[in-house]
């Protein structure tokens, strides 16, 4: 489809320049917004439709924005005279373990080093989101020795393309000196959250507003990250623009570790209707907290979550249950 005319590349050196790549989603949304309260002008890269456009329009149409489809990545160098901040979101899937085929992965590959090449040239500052989930996987199948390695077939997988544009990030930190940095994001979770993703903090929910027993695979205590979207927004332009950060990986969630079974017990608090815990047989676990030390914490650097887990917890039970009364 043709692009609106307010929303084509503009041909400035005036303004602050960022790229998101990726980033037509509530977080995306949410870091070009705080940008061009700044003054930022901010391309946004995603798949062009018309429905995404659509997305778009909660921004003024005067305001400094374009959009264009991932296709347009290899000729950027030609169409823009100005880039200082790149953000790569990569942390997005909904089955880690999912295959992807090799041309999907060589085309993410070649996408991913063009805009890492586009931000060398312009010596931009470069953020890269992978997740905190895929690296737990990626750990404990090292440990295990669970990898594709053997196989004749070379078979790629969501959390392993994060594996590698982590590789790639850091080899062109280290060769060409890109000021680059690797956030890790917990399951994002809060306003803007997908409900569709399926993990176990959705089902809990879903379950406690429909006043159904909270189903808990296994023994309910494999690990989870989370963050508040807003907070992680706000922590990836944190990350970004604070120096000292460059070559460094993050994680980027609540400090605090949290099983399936501790957010069944704490929406029983919050949901006195919700009584009941049951326990069904699902897929073997093979993430451990024993093999896996994430990075160290944003807050390293001087990033707090703005709302603690629980208000934030209590606040989606509330939302939901509000919801459902309305609908």
């Amino acid at each position: 489809m043709t692009i609106p005319q307010n929303l084509k590349l503009k041909n400035t050196i005036k303004y602050p320049t960022s790229i998101i790549v990726g980033g037509l989603n509530r977080l995306g949304l949410e870091i070009a917004d705080s940008l061009m309260k700044q003054g930022g002008y901010v391309i946004i890269v995603d798949n062009v439709s018309e429905e995404n456009v659509q997305k778009l329009n909660i921004f003024p149409k005067d305001v400094l924005l374009s959009f264009v489809d991932y296709t347009a990545i290899p000729h950027l160098d030609d169409d823009i005279r100005r880039l200082d901040y790149v953000f790569y979101f990569a942390h997005e899937t909904i089955d880690f373990k999912a295959e992807v085929s090799t041309q999907e992965f060589l085309t993410f590959s070649n996408y991913l080093d063009a805009i890492l090449s586009l931000a060398t040239k312009f010596e931009s500052r470069f953020l890269l989101t992978t997740s905190l989930k895929a690296n737990q996987i990626l750990m404990n199948e090292s440990v295990l020795g669970n990898t594709s390695a053997n196989k004749y077939t070379p078979v790629y997988t969501d959390m392993e393309i994060q594996r590698y544009a982590e590789g790639l990030t850091i080899e062109y930190f280290e060769k060409v000196e890109l000021n680059a940095r690797i956030t890790r994001l917990g399951e994002m979770v809060g306003e803007g959250m997908d409900f569709s993703n399926n993990s176990a903090f959705v089902k809990l929910l879903m379950n406690a507003v429909k006043g159904e027993p909270l189903m808990l695979e296994n023994d309910g205590l494999e690990n989870e990250w989370y963050i508040n979207m807003l907070d992680a927004a706000y922590g990836i332009i944190k990350a970004q623009f604070t120096k000292g950060t460059e070559g460094k990986v993050f994680s980027l969630c609540y400090d605090n570790i949290y099983t399936h079974l501790s957010v069944a017990y704490r929406i029983q608090e919050i949901e006195e209707d919700v009584r009941e815990i049951k326990f069904i047989e699902g897929s073997a676990s093979t993430i451990s907290v024993r093999t896996h030390k994430p990075a160290p914490n944003l807050a390293s650097v001087g990033w707090m979550p703005r709302m603690p887990f629980e208000q934030l917890l209590n606040q989606l039970v509330q939302q939901r249950f509000l919801f459902l009364k309305m609908g």
